[in-house]
């Protein structure tokens, strides 16, 4: 799997989780992907999780 195939992969397995309500686990998500070094992936979890929440920045 090369990188961009990792966000990718990081990205749809932390809105999915978002989606069902499973932080803990979205949470889990965003730790290994940054421990991966893949950009952006904590602005895209907030951006996520803002959203489930109805919350607008």
């Amino acid at each position: 799997m090369n990188s961009k195939e990792a966000a990718q992969y990081y990205k749809n397995s932390i809105k999915t989780a978002v989606e069902k309500g499973n932080i803990n686990k979205a949470n889990a998500l965003l730790e290994e992907a940054k421990s991966l070094g893949i950009p952006f992936i904590q602005a895209y979890f907030i951006k996520k999780v803002n959203k489930f929440h109805n919350i607008r920045i």
